[in-house]
């Protein structure tokens, strides 16, 4: 059951006790309008009618009225009671159910024990809130800590993530280093985005390249979360190797520190062939 659903239970049961209070005053104004005209029937002196001079109609008008005023009487007991049962009931979801109540002067003998109460509850309240005050900040400190531990556990799986990039990219780090401010910049929940990715750095990198890196710091979480998820599925660039061709094998017959062809003379050069 909701807060706003028990409002409205409470806003109806609250209406049903006005309608039966005045039906219930509109029926003793009746019943007072009636013994009004009856008295103003009787005989001038001290007689007073007999009960055989009260017409019938008149005495099953007021059974009937004692009816329905009894009814009245019951249906107003039964919200009284549905109505401080749906109150303790907010009470409770208020967490307020069992809070100490405040002293009360017409509750005390004397007003030196009121005041003596009075200090007592302040006090208690004030020790309340200051527990209460103690268990938020050391919630919230256990919750920076784990937030913090999370924080370094991802930094370095990133930096892991990086090191390897970069064997495969080979403008990976100076597309990082020229972008370093724009990362710096990023709103707290920008920020977080990328821890949370799978492949922050791969991420980063594509969308650098394609120039949204300042337009994510302006997005709404759920776009930014997207695009960081699109960027960090793109394959990186793959490096192109070049081979080199091989290296001349040495001439046949050529001795160490001898004329390569270029220095050979056509006869040296007839002497090598025949060689």
């Amino acid at each position: 059951m909701t807060n706003d659903h028990i409002d409205s239970i409470i806003d109806e049961t609250l209406a049903a006790e006005q309608v039966a209070d005045t039906e219930v005053k509109e029926t003793d104004a009746l019943n007072d309008e009636a013994a009004d005209e009856g008295e103003s029937k009787q005989p001038e002196g001290d007689k007073k009618p007999s009960s055989d001079d009260f017409p019938k109609k008149a005495v099953n008008a007021l059974s009937r009225r004692d009816r329905q005023i009894g009814k009245l009487k019951a249906i107003n007991e039964n919200y009284a009671t549905e109505l401080a049962s749906l109150r303790e009931a907010v009470a409770k979801l208020e967490g307020k159910a069992d809070a100490p109540k405040a002293p009360n002067q017409d509750d005390f003998e004397n007003y030196g024990e009121y005041l003596e109460a009075k200090v007592l509850y302040q006090l208690e309240q004030k020790q309340a809130q200051q527990a209460q005050s103690k268990q938020q900040e050391t919630q919230q400190s256990t919750d920076q800590q784990k937030y913090a531990q999370w924080e370094g556990q991802r930094e370095q799986a990133i930096a892991e993530q990086t090191a390897k990039l970069k064997t495969e990219i080979p403008d990976l780090e100076a597309v990082v280093m020229e972008n370093a401010d724009l990362a710096d910049d990023f709103p707290p929940v920008i920020q977080r985005l990328f821890l949370e990715a799978t492949n922050a750095p791969l991420a980063f990198y594509n969308l650098a390249k394609e120039g949204k890196l300042e337009a994510l710091a302006h997005m709404s979480p759920h776009m930014a979360a997207a695009e960081i998820t699109r960027a960090q599925s793109i394959a990186p660039p793959i490096r192109k190797t070049t081979q080199a061709p091989a290296p001349l094998a040495p001439a046949r017959g050529a001795a160490p520190g001898s004329k390569n062809l270029a220095q050979m003379s056509a006869t040296d050069l007839v002497k090598w062939v025949n060689s």
